[in-house]
């Protein structure tokens, strides 16, 4: 007879399902620039590729690295554009832009800048909020200390100086989470309007490292559009450069002294006829005062990076000229209109309005916006405390945490 026993039951195992996740792609050309960042990029990369949205391209640059940058980059990606070591940031992103296709919008990244996973999203989550916006950037903290703020939006005074609003090492503790206009965002993963990127001509090739953010900010918001900085997006910024922990050939010399010049440069190219007639003998008493001091303080080197920096830029009329030449060109905006962007003569500027309608007051925006009424001023920025004091070599009445914050 044949058994009544039930057959034996086989265990049939699941097959395990892919680690690999689906990522959107968005309508974004990401160019991640490197120069002899081997020590950082491992982090770079790994935070990007840990990203909730992905770019349509993305374009590795590298500017003559004479470390392993290159063999990472191309370990993750495989194409890297190669260019001469002497290439500034603004020329790579533009060589690695030809490469690309077409795409709504430019990511700008730094081979020292982590990004979070949700990083681009909130980018592109504001830029859909807010249609009149051309150039976003998120909240930059400190590479070894996340807790500590580097940057939430950048603007300048009379005097050339880079303010932040923040303090020195300044803890984040959501006191600066607004959304608000800004002057400027700084271009480690900034993302700007392709067809604003393409009408302004990219960064100045002027001013391949230092104030190019400053310099970009301020001619998007002259033409009309907005500058947004968006805290909730996140990132960790090492600021090679601009610490010294790297030196780049495409602006050869001391740190300080480049910074110096580039802001000298930067006041004269955007300065109406008026203010430039005014303004360059102006810069020119400043620059031998803070000479004097620095002579009589003994900062010999810093004291002869004042004299260079005025006289390299009045030195060269033709390329200010011509920077002065196409700013005017792409200003579609009064200049007073612009200035509850910038830091007062007295102290650190307050933080902008909150995002609720077209922008700053009193600046006259085009294209859409939404019309709904203006919201409260975010929190008031505490001044520089009184026991901060110039470091050896940086320029009086300067920052002293680092030469990129004078």
């Amino acid at each position: 007879m044949p058994s009544s026993s039930p057959p034996p039951v086989v265990e049939r195992r699941r097959r395990p399902r892919p680690l690999v996740a689906t990522v959107a792609s968005v309508d974004v050309t990401a160019v991640l620039v490197a120069h002899d960042g081997a020590a950082w990029l491992p982090d770079v990369l790994a935070a990007l590729a840990s990203s909730t949205v992905w770019p349509r391209h993305l374009i590795c640059v590298d500017t003559g690295s004479t470390d392993d940058s290159v063999t990472l980059l191309r370990a993750a990606y495989r194409e890297v554009l190669q260019l001469p070591r002497g290439t500034g940031f603004g020329a790579a992103v533009a060589a690695g832009l030809a490469q690309a296709g077409a795409a709504g919008w430019v990511w700008l990244l730094h081979d020292d800048c982590a990004v979070e996973p949700d990083t681009l999203a909130l980018l592109l989550a504001e830029a859909t909020r807010s249609p009149s916006a051309a150039v976003l950037g998120p909240k930059v903290r400190d590479w070894t200390d996340p807790r500590v703020l580097v940057e939430v939006g950048l603007t300048t005074d009379g005097a050339g100086h880079r303010e932040t609003g923040l303090d020195r090492r300044e803890y984040d503790q959501g006191q600066h989470d607004a959304v608000r206009d800004v002057l400027a965002v700084g271009t480690a993963a900034a993302l700007v309007r392709r067809d604003v990127w393409d009408a302004l001509g990219g960064l100045d090739a002027a001013l391949p490292v230092f104030r190019d953010d400053l310099d970009l900010g301020w001619r998007v918001n002259a033409a009309g559009h907005r500058v947004l900085v968006v805290p909730p997006a996140r990132v960790r910024h090492v600021r090679a450069a601009t610490t010294g922990r790297r030196q780049t050939e495409a602006a050869p010399g001391r740190v300080t002294a480049t910074d110096r010049r580039h802001a000298v440069f930067l006041l004269l190219a955007h300065a109406g006829l008026l203010r430039f007639t005014t303004l360059l003998p102006r810069l020119l008493v400043v620059t031998l005062v803070r000479t004097l001091v620095l002579l009589l303080t003994r900062q010999l080197p810093a004291a002869a990076d004042e004299l260079r920096a005025y006289a390299a830029v009045v030195g060269h009329p033709v390329m200010l000229l011509q920077a002065r030449k196409a700013q005017a060109a792409s200003r579609t905006v009064p200049a007073r209109s612009l200035r509850p962007l910038f830091a007062s003569r007295a102290g650190r500027r307050e933080p902008g309005p909150v995002r609720s309608g077209t922008g700053c007051p009193g600046v006259r925006r085009r294209g859409p916006a939404r019309s709904a009424p203006w919201g409260t001023r975010g929190p008031t920025v505490r001044r520089r405390p009184t026991t901060c004091r110039p470091a050896a070599g940086a320029p009086f009445a300067g920052c002293c945490c680092s030469p990129a914050c004078w």
